[in-house]
């Protein structure tokens, strides 16, 4: 279903503005990410500590509540001005479910300039009805969506917001990717990438050794003493391009081959490399 997309430098320094997550308690753990569709680009934003408890007693129904967004770029994404509009929607809407029934809060899915929030609700009766009533009240301009099924075990949740390992790990890299945004960087340029693993045996390191030395990585090995039990570390570093698309492609691999040999991937870094500007010619 999903796609592999290039998101460039400056799209995804303006996601990070778009996209700002709202204030967290201490129960929730909300993060955004992006995937492509077969007709565009989509956003997500979740709250991933649903995940283990998921369903929560006595909220069996879920409704979806949005609008079709009336100001968006080509990749169907609101505006920063039209985003504002909807968090100004989303807030009404949450405020007046609040007043009706018991709900939770689960995510907001953004595609072809359709927003939706996502609530697991114990009871649907008259959400409808004083839903269709708030829109024409105070957002008459906008064409709404309301949809409401029961989900007992919680389906919509984990197949449309949770995200899939593809994209947990492009959420991953996209958080490394906006520090080196945040620094200048472009993204245009190869540099080395340093990847951290992790081993609880000498044996599985080896086995995974043999893969990463044919494949280009130059490796350091070290060993860990965490209380009574040892643990055998890998330091992978091989010069890659670091945009999402092409460090996703890396990392989905390298995390495919070392679970292979019992090991854990603890991620990657790399440093920041900023394109150089030349000054333009004097005139003679």
């Amino acid at each position: 279903m999903y796609q592999n997309v290039r998101i460039s430098a400056g799209w995804l320094a303006l996601f990070l503005l778009f996209f700002a997550l709202p204030a967290q308690s201490q129960e929730e753990d909300w993060d955004t990410y992006t995937a492509a569709y077969k007709k565009g680009l989509s956003s997500v934003m979740v709250d991933l500590s649903l995940h283990k408890t998921a369903p929560l007693r006595g909220l069996n129904y879920v409704a979806a509540i949005g609008v079709m967004c009336k100001d968006c770029n080509s990749d169907g994404m609101p505006t920063q001005a039209e985003l504002e509009k909807c968090y100004v929607i989303s807030d009404t809407l949450k405020a007046k479910l609040d007043k009706l029934v018991r709900n939770r809060m689960v995510g907001t899915f953004t595609y072809r300039c359709d927003r939706l929030d996502y609530f697991y609700v114990q009871d649907t009766t008259r959400i409808r009805e004083r839903m269709t009533t708030l829109f024409k009240v105070y957002f008459p301009t906008y064409k709404p969506y309301i949809i409401i099924r029961e989900d007992r075990l919680w389906n919509a949740y984990k197949d449309i917001l949770y995200p899939n390992e593809e994209n947990a790990e492009r959420m991953e890299n996209q958080k490394v990717i906006m520090k080196l945004v945040q620094g200048g960087d472009n993204l245009t340029i190869e540099r080395p990438v340093i990847h951290q693993v992790d081993f609880v045996t000498e044996k599985d390191r080896s086995c995974f050794i043999a893969y990463a030395s044919a494949n280009g990585y130059a490796l350091e090995t070290s060993v860990k003493r965490i209380e009574n039990e040892l643990l055998y570390k890998l330091k992978m570093i091989r010069s890659d391009l670091v945009d999402l698309e092409s460090i996703t492609r890396i990392t989905l691999t390298l995390n495919r081959e070392i679970k292979k040999c019992k090991g854990i991937y603890e991620g990657w870094e790399a440093p920041v490399v900023k394109t150089p500007v030349f000054p333009a010619p004097k005139q003679p």
